[in-house]
């Protein structure tokens, strides 16, 4: 049965579920359930979460009407899900399918582009603090499975994906606990020998040596794409030198 159903998730007939700790509340909504039980929430990624909770969301989850009964021994593992933020595969096949584009297999390009980074400089006259920025420009590197980058610098590369899952077990004295994380070189391989996963449940690597593969870009968070565009784009013209043949 097991087996079956978790063939059925490969075609992304069930659906996805989050397990999540910490939301901000809002409204309750009345329920009528009077057993200890867990409701569905939703978000618009199709990640389900269930949770213990009567609000009608959380965080950027919607809650649902649909919910589950929980044994003691049930809302332990639960709580061990939510805890370690684990998603229950059997119930998230359809965010795992959404996915999908992010993990195939292929080639990967590397190109480059211009960037600037903003430096804050702070200046203190007697009590008062003003501050005043610089920027420096930079040219960045990274890989794209996008096809109209294979010219920018003739480098190419493939890609595999491999896949990490996780098992809840009860020790000897009878306390839920997480196994170690364990990879695997296909989803399907995932799915039958896991029953969780994690929100990044996949990683890129090199399919002969199965090391995890650069992206270079460093802290994208700092860097500035619109800032100065006509010294980005020269920047970016004088780049494109080097590659020409």
């Amino acid at each position: 049965m097991k087996k079956e159903m978790k063939k059925r998730i490969l075609a992304g007939t069930m659906a996805g579920i989050m397990i999540a700790s910490t939301f901000t509340g809002c409204a309750r909504v009345s329920c009528d359930v009077k057993n200890d039980h867990a409701h569905k929430y939703v978000n618009d990624k199709s990640q389900v979460v269930y949770f213990d909770s009567e609000r009608k969301e959380k965080k950027d989850f919607k809650r649902t009407d649909d919910y589950i009964v929980l044994s003691d021994d049930e809302e332990k593992l639960l709580k061990t899900q939510i805890k370690k933020d684990l998603y229950k595969i059997e119930d998230n096949g359809k965010y795992i399918e959404s996915q999908k584009k992010d993990y195939q297999d292929g080639k990967e390009y590397r190109y480059y582009y211009a960037y600037a980074k903003r430096h804050a400089h702070h200046h203190r006259i007697g009590k008062v603090t003003t501050t005043t920025f610089s920027y420096t420009y930079h040219i960045g590197y990274s890989w794209t499975k996008n096809k109209n980058h294979e010219n920018l610098t003739g480098e190419v590369r493939d890609v595999h994906y491999m896949f990490e899952g996780q098992n809840i077990i009860k020790n000897d004295k009878g306390k839920y606990m997480v196994t170690e994380e364990v990879y695997y070189d296909s989803l399907e391989k995932l799915i039958y020998n896991c029953d969780y996963i994690k929100d990044n449940f996949y990683k890129p690597v090199d399919p002969v040596t199965k090391k995890d593969l650069s992206y270079e870009d460093g802290d994208k968070s700092s860097h500035i794409t619109d800032h100065n565009e006509d010294r980005l784009n020269k920047m970016e013209q004088d780049e494109a030198l080097k590659y020409k043949k």
